[in-house]
């Protein structure tokens, strides 16, 4: 009777940890974008027939770049971003992916995480047939599963990008993100749960659905941190990245963090990242890390170095950029961190801060960054 007791005891002490009743202090592992791809995974045939218009030409309604129908985008030569990319995924799951996976698996047992945060584009995309798009999913999230526990996912402008990728995510990813949290409030590709006082926003910037986050933020008015889990950074890193973010809505969602004092971990660049965003004339700060685990490009990606970005001027073509940052970001974000690197993080919360722990795939040092 007393070893049942003991061993509902240790269930009872699993279940608070995961649904997130009691938990003052804690950590998470985070993994960047992976690109999960082979060319098995692609019809180039029914991509090649395809007249759809490059991403770059696509404006929202005032005349910025827009990335809501990203799901859609191709290149102009139907398919020439698969022909190109995939041969590199391929490569470096080969010869990388899988060892930077596997140190990451280890730090995070190690750490006693409680989720494996993976930032979106966890697979390439652009399958153009809806079991081969399934069949990358499911693969991906394998790849994930089988190292990490309790895996959550955010939606990357990849993972549904092309023909009933929305589909495919909706069986896989969501029915996965269904059973792995035990508090999980969810609409589409966004999602909200919480750990003890603390408020995870999981936001797919393709997919803009802000009254479902001001909802998340109305329901709890005393969250201690208040985290936004998105794979398009909501913050530059520096004039010369204005349009690697979403100009869609920024407004009310700059507002709605900028209240909640919002942590915000993201990927996309293919870069490592620290901007914090301040406004004075409120004491309101929003703080972003941008981790990148892509290692298409070794020689170039596998340096890691805490520098600033070189340049932080505008291109004399990116009017509409410079427009944007003077609107929402000027005096307000301060680039810390800038640089090549691809790696992974340990995320540790407590009552003292926020701390994320980087480490670069070829190097054993710990890079520690506060954000809140």
């Amino acid at each position: 009777m007393l070893k049942k007791l003991q061993l509902f005891a240790l269930f009872m002490l699993g279940a608070i940890a995961l649904c997130g009743s009691d938990n003052s202090s804690y950590t998470f592992a985070v993994i960047g974008d992976i690109h999960y791809d082979r060319m098995e995974f692609h019809d180039l045939r029914k991509m090649k027939h395809l007249g759809i218009p490059h991403g770059k030409h696509v404006l929202n309604e005032d005349g910025y770049f827009s990335w809501r129908k990203q799901t859609k985008w191709v290149e102009l030569n139907k398919g020439g971003t698969v022909e190109r990319a995939t041969p590199l995924n391929e490569m470096m799951w080969q010869k990388y992916t899988p060892i930077m996976l596997d140190k990451a698996a280890a730090r995070a047992k190690a750490a006693k995480a409680l989720y494996t945060f993976q930032l979106g584009d966890m697979i390439h995309g652009d399958c153009y047939d809806f079991a081969l798009h399934k069949k990358n999913l499911e693969q991906g999230l394998q790849q994930l599963t089988k190292r990490f526990d309790n895996v959550l996912v955010v939606c990357g402008n990849h993972d549904t990008r092309g023909i009933e990728g929305g589909k495919a995510w909706n069986q896989v990813i969501n029915t996965h993100l269904d059973k792995t949290i035990k508090n999980l409030k969810r609409k589409n590709t966004n999602y909200y749960f919480t750990i003890g006082k603390d408020l995870y926003l999981c936001y797919d910037l393709m997919n803009v659905d802000i009254p479902f986050f001001e909802q998340a933020v109305r329901e709890n008015p005393n969250a201690r941190y208040t985290f936004f889990i998105s794979h398009v950074p909501l913050l530059p890193t520096g004039k010369h990245a204005v349009n690697a973010i979403l100009s869609d809505n920024l407004k009310p969602l700059l507002a709605l963090l900028e209240k909640a004092n919002a942590i915000v971990l993201s990927g996309h660049t293919h870069k490592v990242s620290f901007v914090e965003y301040f406004n004075k004339e409120n004491d309101h700060r929003i703080s972003q890390f941008v981790i990148n685990s892509t290692i298409r490009f070794p020689k170039r990606q596998l340096k890691f170095h805490e520098t600033k970005p070189a340049s932080d001027q505008f291109p004399a073509k990116h009017a509409k950029n410079r427009e944007l940052w003077n609107k929402f970001y000027a005096g307000k974000v301060t680039t810390k961190l800038h640089t090549n690197g691809t790696g992974y993080g340990i995320l540790r919360v407590s009552n003292e801060g926020v701390y994320i722990d980087y480490r670069n795939f070829d190097q054993d040092k710990v890079y520690t960054y506060k954000l809140r």
